[in-house]
C-alpha cells in the first residue's frame, strides 16, 4: 500500500489538498478538500470547505461551516476502488471552486 499527498493551486489563497491510499493502482481511501486562506484572525489558517472522502465506506461530500461543521452530505454512489470518485472529486473542486468560496464567505459574513 503507498500513501501520497499533494497540493493543487487553485488561485492565490485557494487550494485543493489531496490524500489518498492505494494498492496495486486502486485508491482504497482518499479525501481531497477545497481550502481557503485566512489571514483575519490572529493566526492565519487553512479552512477547509468542501471535502470529499471514502470514510464510511462510500464516497461522498461534506459540505462545511466556517466553524468546520458539516452540514451537509452527499453521497456519490462510487464505491471502491475508489479512482473514479476521487478524479470526480478534483475535476468538480477546480471546476466549481468559486461557487463554494462564494457560499462559504457568505456563511462567514452570516456569522459576524
Amino acid at each position: 500500500m503507498s500513501s501520497k499527498q499533494f497540493e493543487i493551486d487553485i488561485a492565490f489563497g485557494v487550494l485543493i489538498r489531496v490524500r489518498y491510499t492505494a494498492t496495486q493502482g486502486k485508491v482504497d481511501h482518499f479525501t481531497a478538500q477545497l481550502e481557503l486562506y485566512d489571514d483575519t484572525g490572529e493566526t492565519p489558517v487553512w479552512l477547509p470547505v468542501v471535502r470529499y472522502d471514502s470514510a464510511h465506506g462510500e464516497a461522498h461530500i461534506d459540505y462545511l461551516t466556517p466553524q468546520g461543521v458539516t452540514y451537509k452530505k452527499q453521497w456519490l454512489a462510487l464505491r471502491w476502488p475508489y479512482n473514479s470518485a476521487l478524479d470526480v472529486a478534483i475535476n468538480e473542486l477546480r471546476r466549481d471552486s468559486a461557487a463554494h468560496i462564494i457560499r462559504f464567505r457568505t456563511m462567514q459574513e452570516e456569522v459576524r
